[in-house]
C-alpha cells in the first residue's frame, strides 16, 4: 500500500506539458469517436457537439486508427462527420506502422510547427504511448469503459488527463484551445 501511494504521489508530481496554441486534435476511431460495439455503429452521445465546438474554434481534426481506410471512411461518412476531419491515418494499410508507433500522427501533422500544439485523444494504452512518443498532450477517453478504475493505468502509460464523460472532455478542450 505504501509503495502504491508513493508511486501515485510521484506520478502526480510529474511535470505535465503546458498547453498553449492548441491547433490540432487527433482522435482514435473505435472506442473514442465511435461506439463500434453497438449496432448500428454510432457516435458516442455528445461527440457530435464536441466535434462541432472544436471545429468552430479553428482546430484541425484528424483520425488515427488501427482500422483500415475503407471501413473508417464508410463509418465516418455514414455518421455524417467525415468532412470534419482534415486527414486520416489508418493502420492496416501501407500508410503507417502499427500503434503505438507515432508514425501515423507524424505523417498527418508534417505541417505542425510544434508538437505542443497537438492533443491526442484515445481509449487504448497504445494511443497514450503513441501520443507521448510523438510528443503530444494525451487524453484518455474512458467513456467507452464507463468508469475511472483504469485511470491510473492510463496515466502510467502517458495520459495527461482522463475523462469518463465526453462533455467534461469537451469543456476541457474548449478551455485549453482558448488558452485558459
Amino acid at each position: 500500500m505504501a509503495n502504491d501511494l508513493q508511486r501515485l504521489a510521484a506520478i502526480c508530481k510529474q511535470e505535465r506539458p503546458v498547453l498553449k496554441n492548441i491547433k490540432y486534435i487527433v482522435f482514435d476511431h473505435d472506442g473514442t469517436l465511435v461506439d463500434t460495439a453497438s449496432y448500428p455503429t454510432r457516435l458516442y452521445p455528445g461527440m457530435k457537439d464536441l466535434i462541432n465546438d472544436i471545429s468552430d474554434l479553428d482546430c484541425e481534426l484528424f483520425v488515427w486508427t488501427a482500422r483500415n481506410r475503407n471501413s473508417t471512411i464508410e463509418i465516418l461518412d455514414s455518421l455524417g462527420i467525415i468532412s470534419e476531419f482534415k486527414d486520416l491515418s489508418c493502420v492496416g494499410s501501407s500508410e503507417a506502422a502499427q500503434k503505438p508507433s507515432p508514425e501515423g500522427i507524424q505523417n498527418m501533422l508534417l505541417h505542425a510547427e510544434s508538437r505542443d500544439e497537438v492533443i491526442v485523444i484515445g481509449d487504448s494504452l497504445g494511443d497514450m504511448i503513441g501520443g507521448k512518443r510523438y510528443g503530444a498532450h494525451t487524453i484518455g477517453a474512458l467513456w467507452s469503459h464507463g468508469n475511472m478504475d483504469s485511470q491510473q493505468t492510463y496515466i502510467d502509460h502517458g495520459a495527461d488527463i482522463c475523462f469518463t464523460d465526453i462533455n467534461e472532455c469537451r469543456n476541457y478542450l474548449i478551455k485549453k484551445i482558448r488558452g485558459k
